[in-house]
């Protein structure tokens, strides 16, 4: 994420904007953070083996704010998702007598 200092984090399929809580599971700190970018992509190896996980990027400072060193489990909360813009959305159509 280019915004080290801001409180994002990416994530593969919430939509942009997302407002989240994400809490480390091994010391219970949690920090709120916004969807500002997909990603991450790929498989994660975990043992030796490899996993399609449901991974999110964070920034530098969500990291530091909940005690993040390398890769852990955190849990994410969705707080609020906003509401998706329709491209060309157009007028409702009105039937009239003519």
């Amino acid at each position: 994420l280019d915004d080290k200092k801001d409180a994002v984090v990416a994530h593969r399929t919430l939509p942009c904007g997302t407002e989240l809580l994400v809490c480390n599971a091994r010391n219970g700190k949690c920090t709120h953070a916004k969807v500002a970018d997909r990603g991450p992509y790929g498989k994660t190896k975990i043992d030796g083996r490899f996993y399609y996980t449901s991974t999110i990027d964070l920034s530098k400072r969500v990291a530091k704010e909940i005690g993040f060193n390398g890769k852990e489990q955190v849990y994410v909360f969705v707080l609020h998702v906003p509401p998706v813009k329709q491209k060309n959305a157009t007028k409702p159509y009105v039937r009239t007598n003519s």
